[in-house]
């Protein structure tokens, strides 16, 4: 099991540096009301992700600007998983968490460490639970919280549980995803409705134009430019031809000049063949130079038969824009826009739509409903099994005729089932059944909550489990009966208790004195571990009453007897 072996703190409180090792079993913290016993368990709350600004502000030695706790704990096979899970490195078996704050600009900034790893508070809250099990003044209040409640009877009942928890989540976040697909998409709907006239006429304004090529508006400029320049295109045209094939002032063309070089190049390649090759190649020349200009004459002939082109791609381009304009959008955006408007305005695929959606948000409301139906069963064969376990425990605590009742009543479903979970008590006869906060007294609640955490003890949980005056409110036989608990419970699980209880603390296994002394004129908290009987027998005495004789008698007997 893990253990809390190694506990370091700096200028803390009162405390200015101090470091205590711990072993397994029962170890007690006595001493004097303010000596420093809860700064203790606060720092170690605060260091598992625990603790409210102001109780940190409390924690901040005077006149320092850091503060730091840190803890070291041993192993087990849940914390090696989770360190698995999160990518931490396991390092010799022990796990090193650190918190360290600074005061900056009268902020507190706080940062978190695994061994040696920045890690957030998210992490360390799901990794505190696998640590240590908390029980302080004041946590009694939780009691009265239901979702504590409910979250203590799945914890016992976890064999069983689990799967039909992780059902329920399952079919309940499958049920809210699609309800709320459905809710947007009614909604969707209703906005639609309410733009459909707008879209059909923006569709019309669209389709009178027939606009699909998101690239037309460039095309035709580009066209219209070329037939803006027609007239200077034609002259051109007309120049070339005059040089190419027909020359207006008599001069010859390049056709004419090819043809008396390849009539000449015939005749002298006649008396030496090897001209042969350039007498070609001048006759391909000819016949390219003619392509030329059987392409320049198709190109001027399309410029000749559209006269009214220019005006239509005038007009076209005139209307493109005036939409451009008016919907404050270029001609992709457009194009885009009508595409998905007539995706949209399909008003019989969208009723489909919502008809699908909604069958099956009907059926995953239906497996939600049998999950949680199912998860609801399990839950009071669970309750009814914790019932009597918890009545056994607390009648061992000197409630003899306590009756204890989980009641479970249907709520709105959410992703926890469907259950609301109410734990009832009653501490004597004839006294009806009422929640446990309305009615136990602060003794009561302290032996509830001891029963409880003994009983949750014994499924998957921290090994270690530190109770903070548990036996407030409890004497004589009581404090007999809960000394017994605790060191019957560290058989397995390393218990902590703060005490003022002379029977508890003769029990334990590790006894650490908690005193205040005066170094250099400042009042500092020192923690001694008790290590021989007479260092015990005097602290014990000074719980039992005081040092004087009777009472140092009465310490060495619990001592010796391990009455408790």
């Amino acid at each position: 099991m893990n253990v809390l072996v190694a506990l370091r703190l700096k200028n803390i409180a009162i405390i200015d540096a101090l470091e205590l090792s711990f072993d397994k079993g029962f170890s007690v913290f006595t001493g004097e009301t303010g000596a420093g016993k809860s700064i203790l368990l606060d720092s170690i709350d605060a260091l598992l992700g625990g603790g409210q600004p102001l109780t940190i502000g409390r924690l901040l030695r005077e006149g320092a600007k850091s503060c730091s706790v840190e803890a070291t704990f041993l192993i087990n096979d849940s914390i090696s998983q989770w360190l698995e899970e999160h990518s931490f490195l396991i390092d010799d078996e022990e796990l090193v968490l650190m918190r360290e704050w600074k005061l900056r600009d009268n902020r507190f900034i706080s940062r978190f460490r695994l061994n040696g790893e920045v890690i957030n508070k998210n992490q360390i809250l799901s990794l505190r639970p696998l640590l240590i099990d908390f029980t302080a003044q004041g946590h009694a209040q939780k009691i009265s919280d239901t979702q504590s409640q409910l979250f203590w009877l799945d914890r016992y009942g976890s064999n069983h549980i689990k799967h039909a928890i992780l059902e329920v989540q399952t079919c309940w976040n499958k049920w809210n995803r699609l309800s709320r697909e459905l809710i947007q998409l009614k909604k969707d709907f209703q906005v639609l409705e309410s733009q459909r006239d707008e879209m059909r006429n923006y569709l019309a304004d669209i389709d009178s134009l027939m606009l699909d090529d998101p690239e037309e508006d460039r095309k035709l400029e580009i066209e219209q430019d070329r037939l803006v320049h027609g007239v200077r295109l034609q002259e051109g045209l007309s120049v070339l031809f005059n040089h190419l094939k027909s020359s207006k002032d008599s001069l010859p063309t390049v056709s004419d000049q090819l043809a008396i070089c390849i009539e000449e190049l015939k005749a002298i390649k006649a008396l030496d063949n090897s001209l042969d090759s350039i007498y070609n190649s001048f006759f391909d020349l000819s016949i390219h130079v003619q392509d030329l200009t059987n392409s320049l004459e198709k190109y001027n002939f399309s410029l000749e038969s559209q006269p009214e082109e220019l005006a239509n791609i005038q007009s076209r381009i005139s209307q493109i824009k005036q939409l451009k304009t008016r919907y404050s959008l270029d001609l992709p955006e457009l194009i885009k826009k009508k595409n998905d408007y007539i995706k949209n305005i399909d008003e019989e695929n969208t009723n489909e739509l919502i008809d699908k959606l909604f069958e099956s948000v009907s059926l995953a409301e239906k497996l939600r409903d049998d999950a949680n139906q199912q998860l609801s069963k399990i839950r009071k064969t669970v309750a009814s099994e914790l019932e009597k376990k918890l009545e056994k425990c607390l009648i061992s605590l000197g409630l003899k005729h306590v009756r204890f009742q989980v009641d479970i009543t249907s709520s709105q479903p959410t992703i926890n089932g469907s259950d609301n979970v109410k734990f009832l008590f009653s501490p004597n006869p004839g006294q009806p059944l009422a929640p446990i906060n309305e009615i136990a007294s602060g003794g009561e609640m302290s032996r509830f909550l001891l029963a409880l955490k003994t009983i949750l003890s014994t499924v998957d949980g921290a090994s270690t489990l530190i109770f903070d005056e548990i036996d407030s409110g409890v004497s004589g036989r009581i404090s007999t009966a809960i000394a017994e608990l605790l060191r019957s419970l560290s058989v397995h699980r390393q218990v902590f208790c703060v005490t003022h209880q002379p029977l508890l603390a003769a029990v334990a296994d590790n006894h650490f004195s908690v005193f205040k002394t005066i170094e250099n004129g400042c009042t500092i908290t020192k923690v001694s571990h008790l290590n021989h009987f007479a260092d015990r027998q005097k602290e014990i005495a000074l719980l039992a009453g005081g040092d004087f004789t009777e009472a140092k008698v009465y310490a060495a007997s619990l001592l010796e007897k391990k009455v408790a």
